[in-house]
């Protein structure tokens, strides 16, 4: 019976590092997922003839709709649209330690243009 104690105490304390450690992963897969839609929604607001701030109100939208925040757009000198977000990694424990907290906020950038192939 205290093998079976440890044995279980263990595999939880594996299982939550494994969720610690993994949430930075998984956000910057999310946040790499909603810059791309939000660079593509405003790209198609854009160059279909609206505003560029109509265009950043569709990447904010965009954004949010994946949990994301868009911490910058701008207009590229070759005509693309980037637009780079930040996502929140969950965290229970070690988004409280200060080395570790920028590992928490995940941040991407994706870019999107005119000859790009957009979502209708």
């Amino acid at each position: 019976m205290k093998g079976f104690v440890k044995f279980v105490l263990f595999l939880a304390i594996v299982a939550g590092l494994v969720l610690e450690l993994g949430s930075p992963v998984w956000s910057h897969t999310a946040a790499v997922t909603a810059a791309q839609e939000a660079a593509g929604a405003a790209a198609q607001d854009y160059f279909g003839g609206s505003s560029f701030a109509a265009a950043k109100t569709d990447a904010v939208t965009a954004a949010s709709e994946r949990g994301a925040t868009v911490t910058n757009m701008v207009l590229l000198t070759d005509g693309d649209i980037q637009v780079t977000v930040t996502r929140p990694a969950k965290s229970y424990v070690l988004h409280d330690i200060s080395a570790l907290k920028n590992w928490y906020r995940v941040s991407a950038t994706a870019t999107a243009g005119p000859n790009d192939p957009l979502d209708g």
